[in-house]
């Protein structure tokens, strides 16, 4: 008995996917969009990356696109697609290896006005990340480095 019942289930699903399927726009066409939106990141995103945007305390994706100028969903589908990795390691990823440029040019700044300078909403998740990518403290890796 539970065996039909799961069978007429399945049948309704694919039923409703077959419908769905054919009202849903062309995938080409839908990924042409996608394409073309990702070459207008192509040359937005080197100008958010001059200008130092990772360094704003935003967030959430949605705060980043916005300050693109994209749809998060699109800026979360680029950075899986394209940079290969998801959004909040490559953030992190930015601000950690600004906070190793600023750390080698500044030995007197401590970690803590580091860590605000380039958008780490406090010292301890500074501290966390910085290791989790270095394998060192940032006091470590200045001395290591110098």
């Amino acid at each position: 008995m539970f065996s039909a019942g799961k069978n007429k289930l399945i049948g309704k699903l694919r039923s409703l996917l077959q419908k769905k399927k054919k009202q849903a726009p062309s995938f080409k066409r839908l990924s042409h969009r996608v394409e073309a939106e990702f070459e207008r990141l192509d040359s937005l995103i080197p100008k958010w990356l001059e200008d130092k945007g990772y360094r704003t305390p935003a967030r959430t994706i949605s705060e980043v696109a916005a300050q693109i100028g994209t749809d998060p969903v699109i800026l979360q589908r680029y950075c899986h697609e394209r940079l290969k990795v998801d959004f909040r390691s490559w953030r992190t990823g930015l601000r950690v290896e600004d906070a190793k440029r600023i750390l080698l040019e500044n030995p007197e700044e401590s970690a803590s006005s580091i860590a605000s300078k380039v958008g780490f909403s406090d010292r301890s998740n500074f501290l966390r990340q910085f290791r989790s990518l270095t394998g060192q403290t940032p006091t470590e890796w200045r001395k290591a480095k110098t």
